[in-house]
């Protein structure tokens, strides 16, 4: 598979791996809801759901009813696991199985370098025809956020790779105000600080991301001698592990 296709294919295997080192801690879920305006009992949507781990963290924070989509079925047998009181449906998010206006919030997070670019005008049209009167919110990485996070240091390849596969957060709110979207608006979140220590290092060595499993061998294993000697060096110190963009719009 070229290094620049946006699809990674989800399969046990990575479905499994991707559960057990992917999750979501404060403040992005509170950021979500608060931008989505989510109440306890609204019709919420969770976009290219994996396996739950994001409406997990969404669910014990605002009891909302949850429905999430995914391509993977592994992805989603992992999700159900957990959260048996949610449906989940696979179906692309660029052409979804739900009525017209089924939904009072949608939210997804890391799933729009996902589809290709041809198909991203497609979902934005979705995602305003299937809401109700309410926010689409899309939790994504701007090209400078690539570039300055823990990955996109140590791992120059994986940056290159994601710069080529992730849209700019401009085209993102262009795409949404061509599709009717008001009052787009997009923020940037920084995750908490996190120890950049053997343990970090260890984490990394799992490939947490799906773009490590797209760099040469090498390339990956020179980037993690990278992250040791610094986790090593008197210069290492606690950071703000990943920083992120929210950028949303509303249906009025």
């Amino acid at each position: 598979m070229p290094d620049c296709h946006p699809f990674f294919p989800y399969d046990a295997s990575v479905a499994s791996k991707y559960d057990s080192l992917r999750g979501w801690r404060p403040p992005i879920p509170e950021r979500i809801l608060a931008a989505a305006g989510a109440r306890p009992g609204c019709r919420f949507l969770d976009l290219a759901c994996g396996t739950g781990n994001l409406m997990l963290a969404l669910h014990s924070r605002c009891a909302a009813g949850y429905v999430g989509i995914d391509l993977s079925p592994d992805m989603l047998r992992i999700a159900r696991g957990k959260l048996p009181q949610a449906v989940f449906v696979r179906g692309n998010v660029a052409g979804m199985p739900f009525a017209a206006g089924s939904f009072d919030v949608l939210a997804g997070a890391f799933f729009i370098h996902h589809l290709p670019e041809g198909e991203r005008a497609l979902f934005f049209k979705e995602a305003r025809r299937v809401l109700k009167k309410g926010c689409l919110a899309i939790v994504t990485r701007s090209h400078s956020q690539i570039r300055e996070c823990l990955i996109g240091r140590f791992f120059p390849e994986a940056a290159e790779i994601d710069q080529r596969r992730f849209p700019e957060i401009g085209q993102i709110e262009a795409g949404l105000r061509e599709a009717g979207f008001r009052e787009v608006f997009s923020e940037p979140i920084v995750d908490r600080e996190i120890a950049v220590n053997e343990a970090y290092v260890k984490w990394m060595e799992g490939r947490p991301v799906s773009t490590l499993d797209m760099i040469p061998e090498e390339a990956f294993a020179a980037g993690i001698a990278r992250l040791r000697a610094y986790a090593a060096s008197p210069q290492a110190r606690d950071e703000r592990q990943t920083p992120f963009t929210l950028v949303s719009g509303r249906k009025v």
